[in-house]
């Protein structure tokens, strides 16, 4: 239906200067090992993005993707039954921009330029939701206020309520290769959050990209800390694999971080976690393969799992 949608807007003239699109469908393998048993299924994943440019500095986004959790947008295909596709509007929202300031208000992202190990899930939402940002030369000064919840139903009722999200932070660039970050988060109880990232080669087609990362509850001293390595490259030839990379995470939770230590991504649990992904990109980015496996170090993995492989691939249709 989206697809049909799409097609008819950008048929016509007036529409189709103002409106972007870009369309996802992922598949994957992913195998769940736990203590005693094994379990492995088969998913799907779409991600609609469609963008309508209302003025030359507003415009009108909506994000709209398959399953129905927070921190996952997958549907699993059960070949013994019926397909069961769940379908969620994970964001609507207005981007305002004018100079050195930008605006987003209604269920807006969880995040705007880049996502850390600790954040919010990127798969998430911020309803009731106003985020500010002003840039003044290399340092980037952002609010954000809304609410966070329903995390595991994206059609619950309770998404719209009083507010219960709010986060200020700063970050700035020092000789365009090393960032530092500082903020205040509150989710029903008070954060502060501290990270730090380096690119090592940053002029070259290749780079390394190292981040680390602190979320610290003010109000029962539990923590969270992340170190991700990342490795990208292109190729510079004519071929046709023209990017890849190569990711490395070691996260770990303290158990009663609670809700907010379980939002963080799909394979976020207490603990000790170690995960590493591959990307390949083909020519154009519009097709790329993805590999990833996760390890529980935790000394008891009765509750979770003990090791978690995925294996799948993305393709995207993109326009004006």
């Amino acid at each position: 239906m989206l697809y049909f949608l799409v097609a008819l807007l950008g048929s016509l003239n007036l529409f189709s200067q103002r409106l972007e699109y870009n369309l996802n469908h992922y598949t994957r393998y992913d195998q769940r090992n736990f203590l005693n048993e094994s379990k492995d299924r088969v998913q799907i994943r779409q991600k609609y993005k469609i963008y309508f440019s209302l003025t030359d500095k507003l415009k009108l986004k909506t994000v709209v993707a398959s399953g129905g959790q927070f921190t996952s947008e997958w549907n699993t295909i059960d070949f013994k039954k019926w397909p069961k596709y769940e379908v969620s509007l994970r964001n609507l929202y207005g981007d305002y921009n004018i100079g050195n300031v930008s605006v987003q208000f209604g269920s807006i992202p969880t995040f705007k330029n880049y996502k850390s190990p600790l954040n919010l899930d990127k798969n998430g939402w911020i309803d009731q939701g106003v985020r500010g940002e002003y840039r003044s030369g290399e340092t980037v000064f952002e609010v954000v206020g809304g609410r966070v919840a329903s995390t595991n139903n994206a059609w619950g009722a309770n998404r719209f309520g009083a507010f219960n999200y709010a986060e200020v932070e700063i970050s700035t660039i020092i000789n365009k290769s090393l960032i530092l970050e500082a903020g205040y988060e509150y989710l029903d109880e008070s954060f502060l959050k501290a990270e730090i990232r380096k690119k090592v080669n940053n002029f070259s087609k290749h780079f390394l990209l190292m981040t680390f990362q602190g979320l610290f509850n003010l109000d029962n001293n539990s923590h969270a800390l992340g170190l991700e390595v990342e490795f990208k490259g292109r190729q510079t030839k004519e071929n046709i694999l023209s990017q890849f990379s190569l990711l490395s995470r070691l996260i770990y939770t303290s158990k009663n971080l609670g809700e907010r230590g379980a939002i963080m991504d799909e394979f976020s649990i207490p603990g000790t976690v170690l995960m590493t992904e591959l990307k390949y990109s083909f020519k154009g980015k519009k097709a790329e393969l993805f590999f990833n496996n996760s390890m529980n170090l935790n000394s008891n993995k009765t509750d979770d799992f003990h090791t978690r492989f995925n294996i799948g691939a993305k393709y995207q249709i993109s326009g004006k």
